[in-house]
């Protein structure tokens, strides 16, 4: 199994015990400690792809495509 199918299943796991603010919350604190662990060096990438974060985490909690 490769790491794709193994993240798929973890997420498919997920669906349905958490709730988008609680995946919101944890891509906040992650993008926060990375912005943290670099400085601030990367901050504009790391912002981008928190919000990407955000969005796909809101879409497949929400059973969106």
């Amino acid at each position: 199994m490769g790491i794709g199918q193994s993240l798929r299943k973890l997420a498919d796991r997920a669906r349905g015990r958490v709730q988008p603010e609680q995946a919101e919350s944890g891509i906040d604190k992650t993008a926060d400690k990375l912005n943290e662990a670099t400085g601030g060096k990367y901050a504009s990438k790391v912002n981008k792809a928190q919000e990407k974060a955000k969005d796909a985490a809101k879409k497949y909690l929400r059973n969106e495509k």
